[in-house]
């Protein structure tokens, strides 16, 4: 379900370039697209000289694209692929779809550069805690349930092909969830399309994700405002001007749940199987693609404010982290490459 708007809600970052800073004077040649996916909204602001023409042709294929995608990679769909997957303990080879195949390619992939902060077969412990398709528990369960699942947990026991492509899981058990990479893949599945209709600026947000490309309807890089980490009130924390890249944000801040006092985030550590449990909020990456600035930017929040950072840096990632300090005040610590991206007349391809 498509409309053409100008407001969308909003996870994550604050899309500047979509109000007054991108403002539209003297009938611009642009236009928006937004609707709903993988449970959140979306937003597609298309800009060039023959934009509106192919408003409605566009709208149609971002639309059939993004259905595509859930149908594949959700684990709320009863019939999807990933579900499908998840349901069956087979363990020979079981086809998919050419997408659901690459993008657990990158998921093992990114799994092996971070020393598993990141990992695809986290559902098991995910759905254990209450944090999955099904319904929330909110509450802790036992520790010996949480080792019981360890032997299911690991990218290492899961094999993936392109050609043909299909997965294969090397222990009974192992589950898949792509929640924390696919909205990435999906920004970047929509930038094809618009590139394959020769559109040369755009800006796409999935649910927090962003990919920006070209200026906006003033001539201008866009703005994107990245969403201070607090509960109880919505605010811009800080404002990059993106170009030629994407904007992932991973963050713990809205959706928890509190017992006998102690706050438990739905961002699971697949190396320990609880939650993280440290003062790092949120943390926001640039890269070049989203599917993997998605992916990082969950790795760094799993590893925590130290770890996380020390990573980040050693391998140069552009990254913003909002810490809370002792005072009970959240604090900002930029990466020298993303204070290098920031410093400059806007942040291109990294």
């Amino acid at each position: 379900m498509l409309k053409l708007l100008r407001i969308c809600r909003l996870s994550g970052v604050c899309l500047l370039g979509l109000v007054a800073l991108s403002g539209c004077h003297s009938e611009p040649k642009a236009f928006s697209i937004d609707g709903e996916t993988m449970g959140t909204t979306y937003t597609v602001k298309v800009v060039g000289t023959s934009a509106g023409d192919k408003s409605e042709l566009l709208a149609a294929e971002i639309d059939a694209a993004l259905a595509e995608i859930n149908q594949q990679m959700s684990t709320y769909l009863a019939d999807s692929e990933l579900t499908l997957f998840n349901r069956s303990d087979a363990l020979e080879w079981i086809d998919v779809s050419p997408a659901t195949a690459e993008v657990v390619r990158v998921a093992r992939e990114i799994s092996a550069e971070t020393g598993n902060a990141f990992d695809p077969t986290v559902s098991p412990w995910v759905e254990l805690w209450g944090f999955g398709a099904d319904p929330r528990q909110n509450s802790s369960p036992a520790p010996e349930k949480i080792a019981k699942i360890q032997g299911r947990i690991g990218a290492h026991r899961l094999e993936s092909q392109n050609q043909p492509p299909a997965l294969r899981r090397l222990d009974v058990g192992v589950q898949l969830d792509l929640s924390g990479i696919a909205k990435g893949y999906a920004v970047d599945v929509i930038a094809g399309i618009l590139e394959s209709h020769s559109v040369q600026g755009y800006m796409i947000e999935i649910g927090g994700e962003v990919r920006a490309t070209g200026v906006n309807a003033n001539g201008r890089c866009w703005k994107i405002g990245i969403e201070a980490p607090t509960v109880d009130q919505r605010g811009i924390g800080q404002v990059v001007e993106l170009r030629d890249a994407s904007l992932a944000t991973s963050g713990d801040y809205r959706n928890f749940f509190v017992e006998d006092g102690k706050r438990y985030s739905h961002i699971i550590d697949p190396r320990t199987g609880y939650p993280i449990d440290h003062g790092l909020a949120s943390v926001s990456v640039i890269e070049e693609k989203c599917i993997r600035a998605d992916a990082v930017a969950t790795a760094l929040m799993v590893m925590g404010p130290e770890e996380g950072f020390d990573f980040a840096r050693q391998h140069e990632i552009a990254a913003l982290f909002w810490v809370l300090n002792r005072d009970g005040e959240f604090e900002q610590k930029m990466t020298p490459r993303f204070s290098e991206l920031k410093a400059g007349e806007g942040v291109t391809n990294p």
